[in-house]
């Protein structure tokens, strides 16, 4: 597809009469997500948890409907809601203001309803705001210790009613080896490259109107209900570029399509030009995701979701699937030489109907077979789930309990073509436990006063046999593998975390971790586990940091 005309397509979306604005709060703000779940499973706002992130303008608008229901709060969660609204006063404030943090403290100002950035600056036209980022973060147990260290900037745009900018950076260097991409951690995924240093750049811009918004960005995404790692798009791997599409033209529907350039890290062997004296460039082959997910609120806190997604390897965008509305799959059947893209089905549920309690579940099909469904030795039945429940504040204020089983069955997420697999930097979209695994998670969440959130939990992961996708060999055949045949690695982990935020985005933090993680030989414990959290080791780590 040329470029012209995928240009033109943006255009006609673009052109329509718009009225709002979009910056997204990415999902490591812990604290306002968590205190947005609260608020949804107390009943006082409606959540559609299964697509996140959330853009600034809704979490204000929910925030500011939320002082209606000031006496239904106890005083923590009041104190944390008044903490919040100053964050989110850029969204509902319309005075002017030229105002910086340190022109603040020179003409010591009297504290007013906004937080303090670095920067801001306000009229009726234009909005912008500039905060620093840095941070610090110790690790020492038996094996190692080492630290986490990053510092950046990000600044953020409102330009008229409708266009909205945002850019974050961060520039981070680590005293250990950097994580591989075969590790089962849910750390984000950091580039693939030698030596201590990785950057992070996110950023995108978007075009808002009353019932939608649409926008090019590069950051992670998250699709599908959890609290220790989603089975459908985890956010896991390294920010990559995408265009983004939501729609929501009543109350009871909402609409959510992405177009996303993956990294394959697949060397195009004709793409190799060598320049002499050792200099050589290589490219990779090109690689896609389309997806969209249709969320049908059945009943006031009740969500059922479902969609689809496609990773293809076109050497250019395939215009089929710049239709969001489409299924992926059937369309392949008449564009596709052969079987060469990778096409998933997911659905999601949540349910906070009852009071201070929340149900999600998810389900995600790589492939079902329904004539070999019930052989043993020809089924491909490549499914994955999870279900689990949070409880609020019963029986006591301001604990939550946690309770998340998540199952992966052999072969989902994979595809024998190396530029279809559902990875992007070979860090996989989905759980980061990937295939043929199971996990059981538990957490005890206690918030004793505004700003300080304390975590004790206990997980136990099992993971099998990694087959590899080959396909058309009698002797290696991918079908009928059995789930968790034997395990072949293991992991038993407890701890404690806190964290308090002492003023906006500044916060300190620790945390306690018994880990006991163990596999059937030294290669396989290398392949899925740094070096410094193998066998039985006991961690603690402490840390600061300015924004998120």
């Amino acid at each position: 597809m040329s470029n012209k005309l995928f240009l033109l397509y943006i255009g006609l979306i673009f052109n329509i009469s718009l009225f709002a604005q979009t910056i997204p709060i990415h999902h490591s703000s812990e604290g306002i997500y968590e205190f947005m779940d609260e608020m949804a499973s107390l009943k006082l706002v409606d959540l559609n948890s299964a697509i996140k992130p959330y853009s600034r303008q809704f979490i204000a608008d929910q925030l500011q409907n939320l002082n209606e229901f000031q006496s239904l709060l106890n005083k923590r969660q009041k104190n944390q809601l008044s903490f919040y609204l100053k964050e989110f006063e850029k969204e509902l404030g319309n005075s002017s203001i030229q105002d910086n943090l340190y022109e603040r403290i020179r003409t010591i100002k009297q504290p007013h309803n906004r937080r303090a950035d670095l920067f801001f600056y306000r009229d009726s036209l234009f909005t912008f705001w500039v905060n620093p980022i840095g941070g610090y973060q110790y690790y020492s147990n038996q094996n190692l210790s080492f630290h986490h260290q990053w510092v950046g900037a990000e600044a953020g745009a409102y330009i008229g009613d409708n266009w909205s900018v945002y850019v974050s950076f961060r520039d981070n260097t680590i005293s250990s080896n950097k994580m591989k991409s075969t590790e089962l951690t849910p750390q984000t995924g950091q580039d693939n490259k030698g030596g201590p240093y990785y950057s992070d750049m996110r950023g995108g811009i978007y075009y808002t109107w009353d019932w939608g918004s649409a926008g090019f960005v590069k950051d992670h995404m998250i699709w599908g209900n959890n609290y220790n790692g989603s089975t459908i798009i985890s956010g896991r791997t390294p920010s990559f570029p995408m265009f983004k599409l939501n729609l929501k033209p009543v109350k009871w529907f909402d609409f959510n399509y992405v177009h996303a350039w993956l990294i394959s890290e697949v060397v195009d062997s004709n793409r190799i030009f060598d320049f002499g004296d050792g200099a050589e460039r290589q490219e990779f082959y090109p690689k896609y995701l389309a997806a969209n997910m249709y969320s049908f609120h059945l009943w006031k806190h009740l969500t059922a979701s479902v969609g689809n997604s496609m990773v293809y390897s076109n050497s250019n965008v395939q215009p089929a699937y710049l239709i969001p509305f489409i299924l992926f799959k059937s369309v392949e059947h008449t564009i596709a030489a052969s079987n060469e893209n990778n096409a998933q089905i997911f659905f999601d549920f949540s349910s906070r109907n009852i009071k201070n309690l929340h149900l999600y579940g998810t389900f995600y099909i790589d492939e079902v077979n329904f004539s070999n469904m019930f052989d043993p030795a020809k089924h491909s039945n490549w499914f994955g789930y999870k279900a689990g429940f949070r409880l609020w504040d019963f029986p006591l204020q301001n604990v939550s309990l946690t309770a998340e089983y998540t199952r992966t069955n052999p072969m989902i997420y994979k595809h024998y073509y190396p530029t279809s697999t559902f990875e992007s930097n070979h860090y996989n979209l989905g759980h980061y436990l990937r295939d043929n695994a199971q996990q059981y998670y538990v957490s005890l969440d206690y918030l004793p006063i505004a700003n300080l959130r304390t975590k004790i939990f206990w997980q136990y992961e099992e993971k099998g046999p990694d087959y590899p996708d080959i396909r058309n060999d009698p002797n290696n055949s991918v079908l009928g593998k059995k789930f968790m045949e034997n395990v072949e690695w293991q992991n038993t982990s407890w701890g404690f975390k806190v964290s308090y935020e002492m003023f906006h985005d500044a916060r300190i933090f620790g945390e306690l971790i018994s880990r006991n993680i163990t596999a059937i030989d030294q290669v396989t414990l290398d392949k899925y586990t740094a070096s410094q959290y193998q066998g039985k080791t006991f961690t603690y780590s402490l840390g600061t940091n300015f924004n998120f």
